[in-house]
């Protein structure tokens, strides 16, 4: 689970980010960009970090689904872990 964590942390910082992020100054920093085109290039890295960053859509269910999956085992182990202590120490 630490794993896939780190990985997605990584990738939503990494590659989702970070590219819209050079996307959107190389966009700024046109000499001859104006305000519209400032606006419209902002709205396209939202929407880039939007859509790549799995916070759109169907993607965003499936995401959500996974970490609710991770969180439920969780606190089985937990509990399993929990009941092993008490039973441990109920023996002694």
């Amino acid at each position: 689970m630490i794993h896939f964590v780190n990985q997605l942390q990584y990738y939503i910082l990494f590659e989702v980010i970070e590219a819209s992020w050079d996307e959107l100054q190389s966009a700024i920093t046109k000499p001859n960009a104006t305000l519209d085109d400032l606006i419209e290039a902002h709205n396209r890295y939202l929407s880039n970090i939007k859509h790549k960053g799995l916070f759109g859509g169907s993607k965003r269910e499936q995401l959500h689904h996974l970490l609710k999956g991770m969180l439920a085992y969780r606190d089985a182990v937990d509990g399993l872990y929990s009941f092993s202590v008490a039973e441990f120490t109920r023996k002694q």
